[in-house]
């Protein structure tokens, strides 16, 4: 395909009942400064309902502009719904470079959002940079860590990757000007998709592994279920999060 007529880095920022993922400003600050080596503009992506104020809170954080969409169907994230406007704006507005955070939500409607517009999706990334043509690289662990690949995607657009919360810094936010662009939302048949009935949320018993100063990691060696806890005390005495190697998941 021609890539000729794209340009701009697109974030997709997560929220969550009016509340915005940090990941999403992380990912604006590093869409800042790749931008500013390829003459691009930050846009943010926002769907939602009742949430016009977390735009400002984009451009205070460096978003040029942001591609609002508020409407009270999207009010409960539904991937279905967020892929077919994704995919919309995306096949409209032509975007050079599209991230999002390696999240429940992000690694869910990435994949889909990839295959409805054909082009290739990195996932879990650790870094991105930008090359002496303009080219999008990748940095993903690979092969069980022992690896550090550099994926670039030469042929189709819009170079897509998905981006671990905390591996990014967010920039401190700051008064500016940016514009807030509103658009219209058509919905497909709704008819054939899942009805969110009921909504439960449990709070998390622990503070996640990208905030943590302090991972305390049990693995293979641990050797059982009763000796796990070990692992769990020995984190909560040092105020840390609990972490695991793949075979200790495994089981």
């Amino acid at each position: 395909m021609s890539t000729n007529g794209y340009k701009d880095i697109w974030v997709f920022t997560e929220q969550r009942g009016g509340q915005l993922h940090e990941v999403g400003l992380e990912l604006v600050a590093k869409a800042k400064e790749l931008a500013a080596k390829t003459e691009s503009e930050v846009i943010a992506v926002l769907m939602g309902h009742n949430i016009k104020s977390l735009a400002q809170i984009l451009i205070n954080h460096g978003a040029d502009k942001v591609l609002l969409a508020d409407n009270i169907r999207l009010g409960s994230y539904q991937v279905l719904t967020y892929t077919f406007i994704l995919e919309h704006l995306i096949q409209k507005h032509q975007p050079e470079i599209l991230l999002l955070g390696a999240t429940a939500m992000g690694v869910e409607l990435a994949p889909r959002v990839a295959a409805r517009v054909q082009t290739g999706l990195s996932a879990h990334c650790i870094d991105l940079k930008i090359d002496d043509k303009g080219q999008l690289l990748q940095v993903v662990p690979g092969w069980e860590g022992g690896v550090i690949a550099t994926i670039t995607c030469p042929d189709h657009r819009p170079q897509m990757a998905t981006v671990m919360p905390g591996a990014m810094k967010a920039s401190v936010p700051k008064r500016r000007v940016g514009k807030i662009l509103e658009i219209d939302v058509a919905f497909p048949d709704q008819d054939l998709y899942p009805k969110i009935l009921e909504t439960h949320i449990e709070e998390p018993q622990e503070a996640p592994l990208e905030k943590a100063d302090v991972v305390v990691a049990g693995g293979w060696g641990i050797g059982s279920k009763e000796n796990w806890k070990m692992v769990e005390d020995l984190a909560g005495v040092l105020g840390g999060a609990v972490g695991a190697t793949r075979p200790a998941i495994d089981e």
